[in-house]
C-alpha cells in the first residue's frame, strides 16, 4: 500500500508519556508543551512526491488501489504536561486536546480520473466522512517494584464533536457539448457539545459559547495501563491497555440533508484559451442547501477508542539511543450505538529516541494511529 503523510511534530519538551524504563524520567520535575498536526492519504508514496518531476498515473494508481477506497486522515494534538519524579516513583497532570478525522472516497473517483466517462450519463462516487474531539484532563502515576514498571493513567475527557459516519454521494454528467454537473447529497448526524440551530437554522445566529463550560458535567472517564519488564539491560518489553469506563454524552443534535453543487459551461476551452476574461467564469457554484434539518437534545454517548498493544524499548549502543517499536489494535467508539466490525483497526509504531548532552533530544517516528498513517520528527 502506497502511503504519504505529511506530519509536523512543531513543539515538544520533555515527553509526557514517560514512565519506568521504557520511557525513563530524566528530571525530578517536567513540563512540557506538546503540538502536533498531521494530514495522510493512501494514494501517493513519499517516493512519488519528492522527486525532481512529479508524474500522476491515474491509470497505474486506478489498478494499484485494487478493491480500497481513496483514504484521507486528518489529526490535530496539542497539549500540556507537568510531572514529578522521585525514586521511581512519578505523578503528574496532563491535558489534551484530539480532534480525528477520515475522509473516504469510493474508488471510482480514480476510475474516472483514468477512464474517463461516457458522456450525457449520470454515473455516482460514493463518499463517507467521520470525526471526533475531545478535551481529557489526566493523572498518570508510575512505580516500580522490582524488574516490573507499572503506569496507571485515568482520565475525565469532554466530548466536543462527534459524527458516526454518515454516507454521501456526488453524482455527476458531462454532456456533449462540453458542459458538465456535478451534485453532491448528504445525509448527516452530528453530535455536538453545544446547540447548531442558529447556524443552521433560518434566520441565521451566532452559537451561544457560553454555555459549553458547564457541558463539563457531561464528560466520561477511561483508564490506561501499562507494565513493562526489563528483559535485558538493553531490551524492556512491555504491554499497554485502554478501557472505556463510562462514556461521555453530547446533548445536542443536529440532523438533516445537505446538497451542494456546480455547473460548469464549455470549461475545457475556457481552461485553455489564453486570452479569457477571469471575470466571465463559466462555471456556477450553487450554495449548500439544507433540508429536513432538525434538532433535538436527546443525547449520545461517546468513549474513546479502546486499545490493546504491546511495545519494547531496544538499546542497541547504550541510553542516548533508543528504538521503540509499537503494535496493538483499536476500536472507534467502543460500546457506542454506532461500533461495528469497521470499527476496529490495527495501530502500529516505530521510533528512535536519541539525547544529546543531557539536553537535546531528537525523535523520528512512523506510525499508523487513528486511522492515518504519520512520520513525525521532534525536537
Amino acid at each position: 500500500m502506497k502511503r504519504l503523510l505529511c506530519t509536523i511534530a512543531v513543539f515538544g519538551i520533555a515527553i509526557s508519556s514517560l514512565f519506568a524504563e521504557l520511557y525513563p524520567s530524566s528530571r525530578f520535575v517536567e513540563f512540557g508543551v506538546d503540538f502536533g498536526t498531521s494530514m495522510g492519504q493512501n494514494a501517493f508514496g513519499i517516493k512519488d512526491i519528492f522527486k525532481k518531476e512529479v508524474v500522476i498515473d491515474f491509470n497505474e494508481l486506478y489498478k494499484n488501489f485494487g478493491s480500497r477506497d481513496f483514504m484521507l486522515n486528518m489529526g490535530f494534538n496539542p497539549g500540556l504536561h507537568f510531572d514529578v519524579n522521585i525514586n521511581g516513583f512519578g505523578a503528574g497532570l496532563k491535558t489534551d486536546f484530539d480532534f480525528n478525522g477520515n475522509l473516504s472516497i469510493d474508488r471510482a473517483l480514480f476510475r474516472l480520473l483514468a477512464e474517463g466517462n461516457e458522456l450525457d450519463e449520470s454515473e455516482t462516487i460514493g463518499m463517507s466522512l467521520n470525526f471526533e474531539s475531545f478535551l481529557t484532563a489526566s493523572t498518570p502515576v508510575r512505580f516500580k517494584i522490582g524488574k516490573l514498571g507499572f503506569r496507571i493513567e485515568p482520565s475525565y475527557f469532554v466530548p466536543i464533536l462527534y459524527l458516526p459516519n454518515p454516507r454521501a454521494q456526488i453524482t455527476y454528467t458531462t454532456n456533449s457539448d462540453g458542459s458538465m454537473k456535478a451534485e453532491a447529497e448528504a445525509n448527516f448526524d452530528l453530535y455536538t457539545a453545544v446547540d447548531l440551530s442558529p447556524l443552521l437554522s433560518e434566520p441565521k445566529g451566532q452559537i451561544d459559547l457560553s454555555k459549553l463550560p458547564g457541558e463539563s458535567k457531561n464528560g466520561g472517564f477511561d483508564l490506561a495501563g501499562v507494565v513493562e519488564y526489563e528483559l535485558f539491560d538493553f531490551l524492556d518489553v512491555g504491554a499497554y491497555v485502554s478501557l472505556p469506563i463510562y462514556p461521555g454524552k453530547l446533548h445536542y443534535h443536529a440532523f438533516g440533508n445537505v446538497t451542494a453543487g456546480i455547473e460548469m459551461d464549455d470549461f475545457l476551452n475556457y481552461a485553455t484559451d489564453t486570452e479569457k476574461n477571469e471575470e466571465d467564469k463559466p462555471y456556477k457554484i450553487n450554495e449548500p442547501e439544507w433540508s429536513g434539518v432538525q434538532f433535538d437534545e436527546e443525547g449520545y454517548r461517546v468513549n474513546r477508542p479502546f486499545r490493546l498493544g504491546v511495545e519494547a524499548a531496544w538499546r542497541p549502543v547504550g541510553d542516548w539511543f533508543v528504538v521503540h517499536p509499537r503494535l496493538g489494535v483499536a476500536a472507534r467508539n467502543p460500546f457506542g450505538s454506532d461500533f461495528n466490525i469497521h470499527s476496529l483497526y490495527p495501530e502500529y509504531s516505530i521510533s528512535a529516541d536519541m539525547t544529546f548532552l543531557y539536553v537535546f533530544g531528537f525523535n523520528v517516528t512512523t506510525a499508523y494511529e487513528n486511522q492515518a498513517f504519520t512520520h513525525n520528527v521532534g525536537i
